[in-house]
């Protein structure tokens, strides 16, 4: 989401910046003063201190035994299924009084998919592009190192942080 949101020219992106980055509020107030649009593509943006007023929220939603297991891949420890059928419904019903978009994460690769985030964040399709759309969604990127940002250090202490 970062990286594709980053392809605006007006738009700074962040991916999980509170993992790598202890004073990520301030970095991000800081980066609203110099950008007109800031993101930060996180997995604790649904809790209450890590929202920014009057931001928009973009909500992707996805299988929890898949979310599982990919994570436990990533992380290089076993997550708990169960945990995270917990997380996700804790999730949704935080999130269920939000306005903001939601997707299915099955969706989301698809260029109109693409395209509605695009509407959703920006306003407008100004510096969409259906194409750069199509080569993004080929790249299949992904997080370096995501057992380091997401260690279980990581993940306590952004716990007690934003919760």
């Amino acid at each position: 989401m970062a990286a594709f949101l980053s392809l605006h020219p007006k738009c700074v992106a962040n991916h999980e910046l509170a993992a790598t980055d202890p004073n990520w509020k301030e970095t991000l107030r800081d980066q609203l003063e110099h950008w007109e649009f800031v993101v930060d593509s996180t997995t604790y943006g649904w809790l209450p201190k890590a929202t920014f007023e009057g931001s928009k929220r973009i909500g992707l939603t996805r299988n929890s035994d898949e979310s599982a297991k990919c994570a436990s891949k990533a992380f290089g420890y076993e997550v708990n299924p169960d945990a995270f059928d917990f997380c996700c419904d804790q999730i949704i019903e935080w999130t269920s009084g939000l306005k903001g978009l939601v997707v299915d994460y099955q969706e989301l690769f698809l260029v109109e998919t693409l395209q509605t985030l695009w509407v959703h964040c920006f306003g407008n399709t100004a510096f969409f592009s259906e194409e750069k759309a199509r080569l993004f969604i080929s790249l299949n990127i992904q997080r370096m190192n995501p057992e380091v940002v997401f260690s279980k250090e990581n993940s306590e202490k952004m716990l007690k942080e934003v919760v």
